[in-house]
């Protein structure tokens, strides 16, 4: 087979593969997953308006628990989450691995959206699987605006995880000594 003849065959499979998949909203269908949480890491509010108008479920949960709104504090889609929250979005629904809206956004450095799930209510001191807060998650990624955010917020820097480390452990993790000095600073120890 010549190296050109490879290419063309390449070239048909990819095309094939992807026709058969189809577009976005075609695979929500085929594996199940609500179209909110599609359309919500995509940023597409147009199509999260319309979802709504047609009474989707604005708490349904992904095959990984994930509603719209934990998808949208995953991808960073921060107009997405205040049009979830103001549409009854709820901030204490966990995903699979125990973790919230919260726990993600504060792990992925979203300050905004931090802030608009604490002004709707969240938990700043709910636990995951591991029993890791959004506080810990957040000190581990250096994330430094989430931190000082949960902490104005009253996130409790005492708690430990199931394996007995508390927030400063995480930061050290992080790498990031502004973290570190904000979380002594708040009456952290090891």
């Amino acid at each position: 087979m010549t190296a050109k003849f490879a290419k063309l065959v390449m070239a048909a499979l990819v095309a094939a593969a992807t026709t058969a998949l189809g577009p976005v909203s075609a695979q929500t269908t085929l594996f199940q997953e609500p179209e909110i949480t599609v359309a919500a890491a995509e940023g597409n509010i147009t199509r999260i308006r319309q979802l709504l108008a047609q009474n989707t479920h604005v708490n349904r949960q992904d095959s990984k628990g994930r509603t719209a709104l934990i998808t949208a504090a995953i991808a960073g889609q921060s107009d997405v989450a205040v049009m979830l929250l103001e549409a009854g979005a709820r901030t204490d629904i966990l995903d699979k691995l125990g973790n919230s809206a919260l726990s993600w956004a504060a792990a992925q450095g979203e300050a905004e959206i931090v802030r608009r799930l604490i002004g709707a209510g969240a938990d700043v001191d709910s636990q995951n699987r591991q029993g890791q807060t959004p506080l810990m998650l957040a000190a581990a990624k250096g994330q430094l605006q989430p931190v000082q955010l949960l902490l104005e917020a009253g996130a409790d820097v005492a708690i430990l995880d199931y394996t007995g480390r508390g927030v400063l452990g995480w930061a050290r993790d992080g790498r990031d000594p502004r973290v570190e000095r904000m979380l002594e600073d708040a009456g952290a120890t090891d």
